[in-house]
């Protein structure tokens, strides 16, 4: 299991050895022809870069400036919690409650990470989810030692990965498993692509090379990631996929349906 804050360290400290400047708490506010202007501290930066990329999560401001926005995200409640006993393996927890999501444990030895990622727009409280979550595995306040919490892109990829010089990347992209939710693996390939198309477009002077770094992703992991996108649950907000002629979904979808309403109203415990 990785610990998200400790890689995020990692990365910057790498990009600091190799050469960049890392501007902790600073936010892009407004795409200028140049570049993008950049609110550092009390003051707002012009800066100018020949391309930009939008690697600033599922609500992403780069994203927005395209024109390409998630379409779609779950509300996600996490806690670090002191375990009453040591669990062996990760679990995932499913409840009529948990609407458009579901809860899960992964244990880290004395403690582990216990959240729940639900849908606000079909009726889900991830506040209530997570308590709900904590009480039915016995561990109270007093057990908690962390929170973390925010949104997850749900909606599947957005439509273009580039536009004109601007990549997205990771949850920016909306490059997150649909049904889910992880996103580390497609963050780090789409972000090692897109660096290596914008070195390749650079040293060529010429831009249009950045088309390939969709041109890679996609058959590297653009499958896997619309396969599940296409098989998610019908009816949840999950699902974003065209169907079949005649409005018929795949028979892998339909059995799944078959198989969650069977299900349904079965509460674990």
């Amino acid at each position: 299991m990785s610990s998200t804050a400790l890689f995020d360290k990692a990365l910057a400290v790498a990009a600091r050895r190799a050469g960049a400047e890392v501007w902790s708490g600073a936010r892009a506010t407004e795409r200028t022809a140049e570049g993008a202007l950049v609110r550092r501290g009390n003051q707002t930066v012009a800066v100018a870069c020949r391309v930009l990329v939008g690697a600033d999560g599922p609500l992403s401001t780069v994203g927005r400036w395209v024109g390409q926005a998630n379409a779609a995200t779950l509300t996600a409640l996490q806690v670090e919690a002191v375990l009453p006993q040591p669990k062996p393996c990760t679990q995932v927890y499913f409840d009529p409650l948990y609407r458009g999501g579901y809860g899960w444990l992964f244990p880290k030895g004395e403690t582990a990470n216990i959240g729940v990622g639900v849908n606000r727009a079909m009726g889900g409280d991830p506040q209530q989810s997570l308590e709900h979550l904590l009480e039915r595995l016995g561990i109270g306040r007093g057990a908690v030692v962390g929170r973390t919490g925010g949104a997850v892109p749900c909606g599947g990829t957005v439509e273009r990965l580039r536009v004109d010089n601007v990549l997205l990347v990771g949850d920016a992209a909306g490059l997150t498993h649909p049904i889910t939710g992880a996103g580390i693996l497609a963050a780090v390939v789409a972000g090692t692509l897109a660096g290596q198309a914008i070195v390749r477009a650079l040293r060529a002077g010429d831009l249009g090379r950045l088309d390939e770094y969709e041109a890679e992703w996609q058959p590297f992991m653009g499958g896997p990631l619309r396969h599940a996108e296409q098989t998610a649950l019908p009816g949840s907000a999950l699902e974003r996929r065209p169907r079949r002629a005649g409005g018929r979904r795949p028979p892998d979808v339909d059995r799944l349906q078959g198989v969650c309403a069977a299900g349904r109203g079965q509460r674990w415990g």
